[in-house]
């Protein structure tokens, strides 16, 4: 009997979709596309809760051919994925509301914004590596969307340069998992891998180190990693701070979780431990850490030192998964979470500041906390979360990442690489947020010139209600992270 929940899980989004892409009728009108769009946002997240509450169930959709199921299971990584994207998702919506009327192309928004939430809830459901490649590139194809609504020079050239990368990783993801698909005991995801013993493989085992070093890199390339990294820090300059807040919030990580599915649930990290493979990956996800870090202090534009930002911190979570031991493993999964929290209250403010000043450049921000208090307050809290300020959560998240290193066995140069790293970041990400906050409360407000001009003495209420109920998860969970913390030692144990 087919499972209704999970067919109604990726199917309302994308009827959603339809509705608002067809002319006239439900959708005809900004209004009722709204309605349309939060209505179906809000039993999206009524539908996660069951399928979390459902507990692990499975689904087969179809073959492909024998061999090549396209199947879904709400394992517990899948439950927990497709309820943060569900309800991050519904704020973000809430908060394009206001956003959104300056866009001439709002009507094109929705509709990929819904059809991608249901590509999404389909990735996070994969049980086969089939599944996890053909949703995975629909979202990466249809996320291009999101960034180019506006039509200009600028778009068109972000769009062109996500392109190439996109189906750069395409490519690198197809030949990796085509290689490893005829060595492993099942098609379907388990816990540990399932890669079979060297001896029975096809290829020979450094082809297939090979194949697993381009497929991770594959899906990595839309985490931003180095050195197939750049696209985000073209995409968020012209995108609209609801697309930002989704990009760096959700859709870059899908590289992640396609890593962690990957190597967790196929190739199984004994297979690549002490190897080339992980020294090579842990490098590259170094490097990101660093270089993100400083060209985010480098930049002028506020959008663009975000983006360089989720740069180098979606390569805090990749440390973490190649660290391929539980303690930094439960650290990239505490970060993942705390990062999507994190980096969308950060983007929603950014875009709160922007709607409401035109002004995009951090020079131009001077006293802003005088005339936009809550929003440059929220700012200021989220920005200490992704510093790593206590009790925030990211400094937990991090504290496990570099245990994970310090404790881990056989990691060489990398146990004591990868927490300096970390460190000299986070105090980059100091040097990159604070002085925003420091110059928004304390600079002369004669420096900002006009700005009682531009901007209001209150916000949208579903702009500044979406931001505060972020910025209250994030210190609420960084106040009370146990039941957290277990959830993801609970998955981490099945797998390391």
């Amino acid at each position: 009997m087919p499972n209704l929940l999970f067919i109604a899980l990726i199917l309302l989004p994308v009827l959603s979709s339809c509705l608002i892409a067809i002319e006239g009728g439900v959708s005809g009108t900004m209004k009722s596309r709204r309605a349309l769009v939060a209505t179906t946002l809000a039993l999206q997240c009524l539908l996660s809760v069951l399928v979390f509450l459902e507990g692990d169930q499975s689904q087969l959709l179809f073959h492909l051919s024998p061999h090549l199921p396209v199947a879904l299971r709400s394992d517990a990584l899948a439950r927990y994925s497709v309820v943060i994207i569900s309800f991050l998702w519904t704020f973000t919506g809430a908060y394009s509301f206001k956003y959104m009327e300056h866009v001439h192309n709002e009507k094109r928004f929705y509709t990929f914004y819904m059809l991608i939430l249901g590509a999404l809830m389909a990735m996070c459901l994969a049980d086969t590596l089939i599944t996890l490649f053909i949703f995975f590139e629909a979202v990466t194809f249809l996320s291009m969307a999101l960034f180019s609504i506006e039509k200009s020079k600028e778009t068109t050239r972000a769009s062109l340069r996500f392109l190439v990368y996109a189906i750069i990783s395409a490519v690198l993801c197809f030949v990796g998992l085509l290689l490893t698909a005829p060595n492993t005991a099942t098609p379907y995801f388990v816990p540990g891998g399932s890669l079979l013993p060297p001896g029975q493989f096809t290829i020979s085992v450094s082809a297939m180190l090979g194949a697993v070093f381009v497929g991770c890199v594959g899906f990595a390339s839309m985490a931003d990693m180095f050195p197939l990294h750049g696209w985000l820090p073209a995409a968020h300059p012209v995108a609209s701070a609801p697309a930002s807040a989704i990009l760096s919030s959700v859709i870059a990580k899908m590289g992640i979780l396609g890593i962690i599915r990957y190597l967790y649930y196929v190739v199984g990290p004994e297979f690549i431990r002490h190897s080339w493979v992980q020294t090579l990956l842990l490098a590259f996800a170094l490097i990101t850490v660093f270089i993100g870090s400083m060209l985010a202090l480098r930049q002028n534009v506020l959008k663009k030192r975000l983006a360089y930002s989720s740069m180098s911190q979606l390569s805090y979570i990749l440390c973490g998964v190649f660290l391929l031991n539980q303690t930094a493993l439960d650290g990239a999964l505490l970060h993942m979470f705390f990062h999507a929290l994190t980096k969308s209250a950060l983007y929603m403010c950014a875009g709160a500041i922007i709607f409401y000043t035109g002004r995009t450049e951090l020079d131009q921000l001077h006293a802003l906390g005088t005339r936009m208090p809550v929003t440059m307050t929220l700012f200021t809290i989220a920005s200490l979360g992704l510093v790593g300020i206590p009790p925030m959560g990211g400094f937990i998240s991090k504290w496990y990442l570099m245990e994970g290193a310090i404790t881990g066995t056989g990691l060489g140069v990398f146990t004591w690489l990868v927490p300096a790293v970390l460190l000299v970041s986070a105090l980059l990400t100091a040097a990159y947020l604070l002085p925003i906050s420091i110059s928004a409360f304390y600079d002369d407000p004669k420096k900002s010139a006009g700005m009682d001009r531009l901007c209001p003495t209150r916000l949208s209420a579903r702009m500044e209600t979406s931001m505060l109920i972020l910025v209250a998860a994030l210190i609420g969970f960084g106040l009370f992270p146990g039941a957290l913390i277990n959830f993801f030692q609970a998955i981490a144990d099945t797998l390391v």
